[in-house]
C-alpha cells in the first residue's frame, strides 16, 4: 500500500469514528470530524479535486455548527439520563 492509500484509510477510519461518536451522543465526534475534514480538504486540494475541497470545507463548517449547537443544547436541555432519573 502506498502512502496515499494508507492516508486515505486513516482518514476514512477517523471519519467513521467521528460518526460513531455522534451516533452515541458524544460531542467529541464533531471535533474529530472537523479535524479529519480539514485533512480531507488538504488531501483533495493537492490532488486538484476542488469540488471535494469545497464539499469537505462545508462539512467542516457543519461539524463546527453541530459542536456549538450541541453545547448550547446541553446547557439548556436536561440530558436523557437526568430525565430518566427524575421519573
Amino acid at each position: 500500500m502506498n502512502a496515499n492509500g494508507a492516508l486515505t484509510w486513516l482518514l476514512v477510519a477517523g471519519s467513521l469514528l467521528g460518526g460513531q461518536l455522534v451516533i452515541n451522543k458524544r460531542r467529541t465526534g464533531y471535533l474529530i470530524w472537523v479535524v479529519i475534514n480539514v485533512f480531507w480538504v488538504f488531501f483533495y486540494y493537492y490532488q486538484g479535486i476542488y469540488a471535494s475541497v469545497f464539499l469537505f470545507t462545508v462539512y467542516s463548517v457543519q461539524a463546527l455548527y453541530g459542536f456549538f449547537k450541541w453545547k448550547n443544547r446541553d446547557e439548556t436541555t436536561p440530558s436523557f439520563s437526568a430525565q430518566a432519573e427524575a421519573e
